[in-house]
């Protein structure tokens, strides 16, 4: 809990979340296992209950088969939505990346809330700190309790508005229907009604003409679909990393499992020839994505370091 902190600019804290790490489960005798460049083994968790009751008793082994599972089906997931983002970007192949992503760097994290905390902006206290991702995407999945926000223009807000609904109001109509529907601190409101004592400031003013919208959870078994930094840098901004935060009243647990998803470490990010031209040079220097995910750990993560693992 606290470990993280992604906006330490606005944080006086770190995240009031705790994670469980889950990457491709890479054995010492394998060829490709480098802790170093992030290919390593799992370390797997040994389950204890004091329960009696055979169904509070947690089978390590299903339970590992299971994420597995899920790791193994988000990365089939993932490496099919590359390839259409291939042909969305205007490749004329949506194979350009394969071959950047036959050994990518794939991450499940485990998430739990803390509901002891609840998020107060103008202390700097947030449940997930405003951040964009560093990879190139996202698979999110959560349960019932909000909280996720993304940063928006305004301009861009109202454009999707207009495309949705009939242009019936005007830009001070909308304005006035956004701060109703997609207050950010509703659910908030929802929490003091219930608990008189709960002393949740408002948030901190967004820059002008930024604006934080509510995503509401999905369904239930429905995932949402973030893109990272190495997509924007990859595209030169024809795809743009989302910026996001989460803001937790401290009255319900929430979960969240999102799955990175990266290319290969020694890939190299640089713009590609579609997404730029004379008039539209590169807006950022090439990268290399262990490099910079390393640079992101270390600055995000007060503990983060590469230690060689210890023999069996």
């Amino acid at each position: 809990m606290g470990e993280q902190t992604l906006d330490p600019m606005n944080q006086t804290q770190g995240d009031t979340k705790e994670g469980y790490y889950i990457g491709r489960d890479i054995p010492k005798d394998s060829p490709n296992y480098d802790p170093d460049k992030l290919a390593g083994s799992n370390i797997w968790p040994k389950f204890t209950s004091k329960s009696t009751n055979s169904h509070d008793q947690l089978d390590e082994q299903k339970w590992k088969e299971s994420m597995t599972q899920y790791h193994t089906l988000a990365s089939a997931i993932s490496f099919r939505l590359v390839q259409c983002l291939a042909l969305a970007i205007g490749l004329d192949n949506e194979h350009y990346f394969d071959e950047k992503f036959d050994n990518p760097i794939a991450t499940l994290r485990l998430l739990r809330y803390a509901t002891t905390i609840p998020s107060c902006p103008e202390q700097g206290i947030y449940a997930c700190g405003a951040h964009s991702d560093f990879g190139i995407l996202t698979l999110l999945f959560t349960n019932h309790v909000p909280g996720l926000q993304i940063q928006m223009k305004k301009e861009t807000l109202e454009r999707i508005y207009l495309s949705n609904q009939d242009s019936k109001h005007d830009n001070g109509d909308l304005e006035q229907e956004h701060e109703q529907k997609h207050e950010p601190l509703s659910y908030f409101d929802e929490a003091k009604k219930k608990n008189p004592d709960h002393k949740q400031s408002q948030p901190q003013q967004p820059q002008p003409k930024l604006i934080w919208v509510d995503i509401p959870p999905p369904p239930l078994g429905t995932l949402i679909v973030n893109l990272g930094d190495m997509l924007e840098r990859w595209t030169n901004g024809k795809f743009v990393s989302t910026v996001h935060r989460v803001l937790t009243c401290g009255t319900s647990e929430r979960y969240s499992v999102p799955f990175f998803y990266e290319p290969n470490f020694d890939t190299v990010v640089t713009c590609l020839d579609v997404c730029c031209g004379e008039d539209n040079p590169p807006k950022y220097p090439p990268v290399t994505v262990g490099n910079y995910l390393l640079d992101k750990f270390q600055q995000s993560h007060k503990d983060f370091g590469l230690e060689e693992e210890e023999e069996d």
